[in-house]
């Protein structure tokens, strides 16, 4: 009768190798859940540093508010406002077929704040208004220009709008700059 063999030194090596990598997924089954802690039992000592995110964490992080402190000194005054009336100027502008800018000024030193217009036509659409400088070489607003689509195959109208007032210090048309 033929006796078996013991494997050499480098098979049963290799066998404990293979044995290792197939119980490690065994291993990490049997690790703890957070059913088997005691609720109360984990604290900050037992947590690693930046592994938690505050979506991490169920109910109330911060602590509660504290008792409202006392009222600071009152600031400085700020710049005085508006110089003088409101200003409201209209006017009907023909849109061309396909669609193109309209605008409307305001009236010598006074600036732009605020506009708007409304189509005439059903089907003409106005996409945006912006404040606008008209006049070449001043970056100071002072007009209320829109832009329109116009589907149609002639001009259509609309109704541009643009609010004024009087601003101190604003470089004007007749400012030097």
């Amino acid at each position: 009768m033929k006796r078996l063999r013991l494997p050499s030194p480098a098979v049963a090596l290799a066998f404990l190798a293979l044995f290792a990598a197939f119980t490690g997924g065994a291993v990490a089954a049997g690790k703890i859940t957070g059913k088997q802690i005691k609720d109360g039992s984990i604290t900050g000592k037992d947590i690693k540093n930046n592994s938690l995110t505050g979506t991490d964490i169920k109910g109330q992080v911060k602590g509660d508010t504290g008792a409202r402190g006392a009222t600071g000194a009152r600031g400085a005054t700020g710049p005085a406002g508006s110089t003088g009336p409101v200003t409201y100027r209209s006017a009907n502008k023909p849109v061309p077929p396909g669609g193109g800018t309209a605008s409307v000024a305001c009236p010598d030193r006074l600036v732009p704040t605020g506009g708007g217009a409304i189509s005439l036509v059903p089907d003409v659409v106005v996409d945006w208004g912006r404040p606008a400088a008209i006049l070449a070489g001043h970056e100071v607003p002072d007009s209320w220009e829109v832009r329109a689509f116009n589907p149609g195959n002639q001009d259509a109208l609309i109704t541009v709008t643009v609010i004024c007032v009087a601003a101190a210090g604003v470089v004007t048309p007749d400012s030097p700059l």
